[in-house]
């Protein structure tokens, strides 16, 4: 049974959110630090440095590209991300994708930058051992070189193929130049062509490291080789840090046969795609390194061709490839939207408003969090004009349906595609609206008074969260859409106390133990964790009731604050005693065992983990709210 509960309480690494983490730090802060006086020119988006290991008659041969996060020294011929600047000035190295044990330079800089993130260093991870997570760390270097690779295969097949270029050009309207600039490719569906030049290549990757990437897939009938995921298909690589390793491939389909429109790398999973490497997701933003360079604002598109589009006409762009920017992933991207002045969420304009509704749920959730948001609505031309009224008057099951509702949407590419500038576009922006604004806007005026509250309801609850003067502004325009008579601004105040009171309530219920039955408790008999709701309330205060629980938990003391951190003294087998820092993972693995968390959603209770942004915040208050005197 001990061995079971130690077992129990190792938390979990994820070695690539590890790589990730320190190779997001900022690499010019870092090449401040260690270059110093070497760094001989910098502007806003580019450092000239004096390299340390070798003599340049320039002083200018190593250059940091900080809207990229990477460098190059054109007198070494070497270069890279934040993780190999930091290993090449100190020990004169760069570590790739090699086999065998990582060198104790690629180690000494990963620690160096671990420190910088607050994280341990790998080695005194008690969740994993460092010869295993650097294998994996490895295998996905490796796997980022083939694609990489495979990236330029199919750049140069489409560069290649005259025919398949211009349809593209002449359908998509973007110039030759940006093909090039993002290696935009082309999947001719051979069988063995890409494979073979990857395998044959400089890079002598294995077939293993092939299917690893998920661009390949294994084959029974033939044990030679492994087939091409994507097949006659259009292939947008994500690029991270610049055109020098990939995230991963959303690609857009040139065949109307094969479904869907878009179509990702697979990603693992212990059923059917267990040989794809971990390193392998679908959570990142096409773009996104533009988040790098601070920009005032940011347009998020729906499609990739929108986001390429508006990068061509000088507008800083980013996009999920869908309608909406998944749940499980603005845990990471809110840090980086919350630097952004204004946030445009730009959809597609089509009769299902499918995009309108992925656009509103997107600018809401971000302008919860304080950031400007808007929605800008693509003008309708007359194609898509003339297709909405043959629509009108088709019936429901007529064989025409579908080509007219394509021929009814118009989205940013196809804004652009039809003539359009960055002045007219421009011009969209400026008109475009705040949810709440498109929220009172699409409010139907026909609608009988009994459902009236319900309808406004929703929108009165977030105007509830505004200052006072944004309240006015908003209150007005729906008494301006209603009429003084039938709506007075004074019932909609009166409306706006019983929502406030409301919601009051329901935030004093939720420092409550609850009692429903749908709350499982986890519990033996002889020990009772309190029960902390995550969901619908503030942040400070889920933090307080979590400081309660440990506070009540520490008994007897083992954590303690250390010079402002939060340590645990831990008893070893030879019975001394170590001071161990508290990282998120011990924090979060210590939070589940004194406490049960759980959602309220729709009148259910439903149980969860507490939240990465609830252990941060702890770890930040521990000056202040320390777990034990």
């Amino acid at each position: 049974m001990p061995s079971e509960r130690r077992r129990e309480r190792r938390p979990q690494l994820d070695i690539h959110d590890y790589y990730r983490r320190i190779t997001e730090v900022d690499i010019g802060e870092i090449a401040r630090e260690l270059l110093g006086d070497r760094i001989t020119e910098e502007s806003r988006h580019r450092m000239y440095c004096d390299c340390p290991n070798h003599r340049s008659e320039s002083h200018r041969s190593l250059q940091v590209w900080l809207d990229k996060q990477s460098w190059y020294c054109f007198g070494c011929g070497v270069g890279g991300d934040v993780l190999q600047l930091v290993e090449f000035v100190r020990s004169g190295t760069v570590t790739r994708g090699q086999s065998g044990p990582m060198p104790d330079s690629h180690r000494q800089a990963r620690d160096f930058l671990a420190v910088r993130v607050a994280l341990p260093p790998l080695s005194r991870l008690s969740s994993v051992r460092p010869e295993e997570a650097e294998q994996e760390h490895r295998l996905a270097v490796r796997v980022r070189e083939a694609l990489t690779a495979l990236a330029d295969f199919y750049h140069q097949l489409l560069v290649e193929n005259p025919e398949v270029l211009n349809w593209f050009v002449t359908k998509y309207g973007i110039s030759q130049e940006t093909i090039a600039q993002l290696k935009i490719g082309y999947a001719d569906g051979g069988a063995t062509s890409a494979a073979r030049a990857l395998m044959d290549g400089p890079g002598a990757f294995s077939e293993r490291e092939l299917i690893a990437t998920g661009a390949f897939r294994p084959t029974r009938q033939n044990d030679d080789i492994v087939q091409p995921f994507f097949d006659h298909r259009i292939v947008f690589p994500y690029w991270r840090h610049g055109p020098s390793s990939l995230y991963d491939w959303p690609t857009n389909s040139m065949d109307t046969w094969e479904k869907p429109k878009y179509k990702k790398l697979p990603i693992r999973n212990d059923t059917d795609h267990n040989y794809i490497a971990r390193c392998v997701r679908n959570d990142v933003l096409y773009n996104e390194d533009l988040f790098l360079r601070r920009p005032e604002r940011i347009i998020v598109t729906e499609g990739v061709t929108d986001c390429i589009s508006l990068i061509e006409h000088g507008f800083p762009a980013v996009s999920p490839v869908t309608v909406r920017i998944r749940e499980d992933d603005w845990q990471r991207l809110m840090p980086k939207f919350v630097t952004i002045k204004t946030v445009f969420v730009c959809q597609d304009n089509e009769i299902s408003e499918a995009g309108l509704r992925g656009a509103l749920q997107t600018a809401r959730l971000l302008a919860r969090r304080g950031i400007a948001t808007r929605v800008p609505v693509l003008p309708l031309g007359e194609k898509q004009r003339i297709a909405r009224e043959k629509l009108a008057a088709l019936p429901a099951d007529s064989p025409e349906k579908e080509v007219l509702l394509a021929e009814a949407k118009i989205d940013v590419n196809g804004f652009f595609a039809s003539g359009k500038t960055a002045v007219d576009f421009e011009q969209i922006l400026a008109a475009a609206t705040t949810p709440i604004e498109m929220g009172i806007a699409k409010l139907p005026t026909e609608v009988a008074d009994a459902d009236l509250a319900g309808r406004l309801e929703p929108i009165l609850a977030e105007i509830c969260q505004l200052e006072p003067i944004q309240q006015q502004q908003y209150l007005h325009s729906i008494v301006e859409k209603y009429g003084k008579a039938r709506l007075p601004i004074g019932v909609l105040r009166q409306q706006m106390r019983v929502l406030t009171k409301k919601i009051a309530d329901s935030a004093t219920r939720a420092t409550a133990r609850p009692t429903d039955s749908n709350i499982q408790d986890t519990t033996d008999s002889t020990e009772k964790r309190p029960n902390i709701q995550i969901n619908d309330r503030q942040l400070r205060e889920i933090t307080r009731d979590c400081l309660d629980a440990l506070r009540i938990a520490n008994d007897p003391p083992t954590i303690f604050t250390r010079s402002n951190r939060l340590v645990r003294i831990q008893q070893q087998q030879d019975g001394s005693r170590s001071i161990n820092l508290l990282t998120e993972d011990v924090v979060c693995n210590e939070l589940t065992r004194v406490a049960n968390f759980w959602r309220l959603i729709k009148a259910d209770y439903h149980d969860c983990p507490p939240t990465p942004e609830v252990v941060k915040d702890i770890l930040g208050l521990v000056p202040n709210s320390e777990t034990n005197g």
